[in-house]
Parts: C-alpha cells; structure tokens; sequence
C-alpha cells in the first residue's frame, strides 16, 4: 500500500504544535511587564512549562528520528545545521536561569528588567522556528530516501504518541452538539415550547433527542385530527380557520369504494395510532377528537381503545363533529368521561 506524503512527514504535526507553542512564548516574552510582580512570575511558569515542553520533544527527536538516522547515511553524506538546538545546551542553560528565577525568595525591580533584557536576547538567539523548518527541509528528505514507509509511518506515529498529540489521519470521535451537553431537565423545559411535528423532527437526530421528545409531560394532551389538518398547537384553539372547520366536518364523510383507496387523513391517523401512542399513551390525560369526521371516529372507536395504549392517566376525551353531534355518541369509553365539545 502506497502512503500519503503526510502519512511519512515524521516532523509535521510534532513540529506544528511547537512551533505555536514557541510563537505564543515569544509573544509573552515581548508584552510582558517586568516591572510587575505577578506578570513576571506568571511569565517564569509560562516559560519553565514551555521549556520543559520543547526539551523533551527535541529529546524525542533525538531519540527516534535523529540517532536512527545517521547510521543509514553514506560516509559521503555529511548533515550540517545552521541552527542546531541538539549540538548546543544554550536551551538547557535557558532554562536553568528561569527555574533559579522561580527558586528565588525576592527578586527586586532592578533584577526583573535586567533578566528581562537577558531573557530577550537569549530566546530570540535560539532561532527554534528556524531550527525546525531547516530540520524539515534537512532530515526528511533523508528520512524519505533511507527508510521504508511502514518505517516512517511507525515512527511517526510513535513520536505522536510520546507527545500526546492526535494523528490528523485518524478520525476523531464526533463532537458533542451543545445542547445535547446540557442538563436532561434543561433540555426538556426547551422541548416542551416544540410543537408536536417539531417534537417528532427531534426525535430522529439522536438517541438523546428521541428519548426527551417522548418524556410523557410534553404528551399529556393530544390533538390529532387538528394535527393533521396542519394546526399544530397542543391546546385547545381559541378559533379555526372556516374552510378547515368545513374540511374536517366532512371530509370524513366520503365513501371508501370496496375498501382499495385510503384517504390521507386515515393514513396519518393511522400512523398516529401505531407510531406515536405506544410511546406516549400511557400518559395522556386528554384525547380530542373535535371537528373529526364519521370515519376519524368510527376508527377511533373500533380500533383506538380496544388496544393497550392507556392508562388511568386518561381522564377526558373529546370527539364533538362539527355540524354533526350525533358522532359524539359513536364513541365509547368505558371508564372516561366523554366531553362533548
């Protein structure tokens, strides 16, 4: 099998990572305060962890990049760096200036700016960002030329993993999305202003959203024939548009020839009963069927209750037809009571 460049690039994402970690150095390094106590040591800590940091990665290279390495070149192929940070201890003494720093008891204004200015001149004479690119530019292509793929790709995922870092090919767990990171209960209170449809939407992004979207409290009240004519509100209306009041006083009212076409809205009703009630049946307290029509009622009647769907939650159902009171009657419920509406 064939690997990418990146695959083989031993110093790309150990070196990226270093190289923003030796840019946000410099970066304090300039803007610091010397005169001010507490940013001088909140500098020293930056900079004793920073160092700490780069010399065990330039160990790491030494170790498995470096020292590999030079065995396999040719005794005419001679490798120089302008910039060797791992020929020269100036890191290390660097270092120990800072930590001595830190060790202190009292250091005065006058010692600050002076190993202000030091420390200036010092970590800027190290060129460590130059240092990487002319290893990048140096060692790879030799690394390329004199070792195998599956070799390159064994170290660097070696060199990764000593410096806790991700393997950019390797792909990462899928972020949680924000609200799925709230409290349950927060979450439910935002649910419970959802519509029903929105509720049902929600219900097939995740296993999260699928178990709050059937809590039983946003289900306490269902309105399905309203539902179904797109009136999605899950209380009583306080009016309704006339061509739907007429729509659904008669719609229902249609003839079913021999049984081989089914109207859409038995279709949804049908849905209703066998996707949505064993989910949420046992918690509802009322069931309206208002304004529904003959054939609405005659289901309901035949097929709604005689299944488990209930329970003692259910206290009302209303099944009034517009124009049409003589429904009410079509619809028996043993131990509810039966609100005409």
């Amino acid at each position: 099998m064939t690997l990418m460049a990146e695959d083989l690039n031993v110093f790309g994402l150990p070196h990226n990572h270093m190289k923003r970690l030796v840019g946000n150095i410099e970066e304090k390094v300039l803007s610091t305060n010397f005169s001010d106590e507490e940013s001088y040591y909140s500098l020293l800590n930056t900079l004793n962890n920073g160092f700490n940091e780069l010399i065990s990665h330039e160990a790491i290279e030494d170790h498995y990049i470096i020292h590999p390495l030079l065995p396999r070149l040719p005794s005419t192929v001679k490798v120089t760096l302008q910039n060797d940070v791992h020929s020269d201890n100036r890191l290390d003494l660097l270092h120990g200036k800072v930590k001595q720093q830190l060790n202190m008891d009292v250091v005065s204004h006058s010692e600050r700016l002076h190993f202000g200015k030091q420390l200036q001149e010092e970590l800027f004479s190290l060129k460590l960002i130059p240092h990487m690119n002319e290893e990048e530019e140096v060692f790879q292509p030799l690394l390329m030329q004199y070792f195998t793929q599956q070799e390159l790709r064994s170290i660097k995922l070696t060199v990764i993993k000593l410096h806790n870092l991700p393997d950019c090919r390797q792909p990462e767990a899928p972020a949680k999305a924000p609200i799925c990171q709230l409290p349950p209960e927060v979450v439910l209170q935002i649910f419970s202003y959802l519509s029903p449809r929105d509720l049902c939407q929600c219900a097939q992004v995740n296993s999260f959203f699928s178990r709050t979207a059937f809590v039983g409290k946003l289900w306490t009240r269902l309105f399905p024939v309203r539902w179904l004519s797109g009136h999605w509100e899950s209380c009583s209306p306080t009016s309704y548009d006339e061509r739907s009041l007429e729509h659904l006083a008669h719609h229902g009212d249609e003839e079913d020839s021999g049984n081989s076409t089914v109207s859409l809205s038995m279709s949804r009703l049908y849905d209703f009963v066998c996707y949505l009630l064993p989910k949420v049946g046992p918690h509802v307290k009322l069931l309206d069927f208002a304004h529904a029509g003959r054939m609405e009622i005659k289901y309901v009647s035949e097929t709604l209750l005689e299944g488990s769907y209930f329970c003692d939650a259910l206290c009302c159902v209303s099944c009034a037809v517009v124009g049409c009171p003589r429904y009410c009657n079509l619809f028996p419920l043993h131990d509810a009571h039966l609100q005409e509406s």
